[in-house]
């Protein structure tokens, strides 16, 4: 699909993304929760997990939907309210 291959990126969180602060976010992240990201604002660098630099990312770029029914709003609140703002 063409959303999927070139909008979201699926990610696995780890300690950095715990560690690092995001307004927004309703409940605490675990590390290994799934996240939906716009992958043009994902961390840079190696998407390796010892590698990667984090830094705080553009608003509306990253979720952590909280049961697999908010898969589909995660992703349509990236198209709808981030892509257009978006430093692809």
């Amino acid at each position: 699909c063409f959303v999927r291959m070139n909008f979201v990126e699926i990610f696995t969180a780890t300690e950095a993304d715990v560690e690092t602060p995001s307004k927004g976010k309703r409940g605490a992240i675990q590390v290994g929760q799934v996240g939906i990201r716009c992958p043009h604002c994902a961390p840079r660098v190696l998407r390796d997990d010892s590698t990667t630099s984090h830094k705080p990312t553009d608003k509306g770029s990253l979720y952590y939907p909280t049961a697999i029914a908010s898969i589909y709003n995660a992703t349509m609140n990236i198209l709808q309210r981030h892509i257009y703002d978006c430093s692809l």
